[in-house]
């Protein structure tokens, strides 16, 4: 089996960074760009400390200097200008619709806001979400605890899911797999 490729938008960035997954993708994928803005949405949350961002400042020099992670800028800046004059969709997910479009349309989005995923839909761009990453981690790869993980975002990170989304989700990841 031949695994794609994937762009990688801020949120999902955090979730697999904070779970200490993101190691994982490479099981998932061959290849995940992280565009520009992705990178300074990342280490511009107001919620981190000196220390915190420090954190963050190092896990980006990893995530790097791994052959199979690869920051991306190569997309027009006048296509993000569209995407991102859409309303509600933010720099670092235009720069990652616009690095799908400049990659040829090949890889999935990895992307979690509503009206991001929305537009994605209408542009026809496969993209996925955190917890469908989960899922497929716990049931293909058995390397985390889906529902565990699912409840540590919520609790640790505020992450905006509800236990109907969660079930569902492995639900359908679970029954494309069968």
């Amino acid at each position: 089996m031949v695994l794609p490729e994937a762009i990688v938008d801020t949120s999902v960035l955090i979730a697999m960074h904070h779970l200490g997954v993101w190691n994982c993708l490479n099981l998932l994928y061959t290849k995940v760009y992280v565009p520009r803005a992705v990178e300074r949405e990342f280490l511009a949350r107001k919620d981190m400390d000196e220390p915190m961002l420090s954190k963050h400042h190092k896990f980006l020099e990893h995530i790097y200097s791994l052959p199979w992670v690869e920051a991306c800028s190569d997309y027009d800046s006048v296509i993000v200008g569209m995407y991102n004059m859409k309303k509600g969709i933010h720099l670092g997910e235009s720069e990652a619709f616009a690095q799908w479009q400049a990659l040829g349309n090949i890889p999935e989005v990895l992307v979690d806001d509503r009206k991001a995923r929305s537009l994605a839909r209408i542009e026809k761009i496969e993209h996925h979400g955190t917890m469908y990453l989960l899922a497929l981690l716990e049931i293909r790869l058995k390397c985390i605890r889906y529902y565990q993980a699912a409840e540590k975002l919520h609790k640790e990170l505020k992450f905006r899911i509800n236990d109907k989304t969660v079930e569902e989700v492995y639900r359908n990841v679970k029954n494309r797999l069968l």
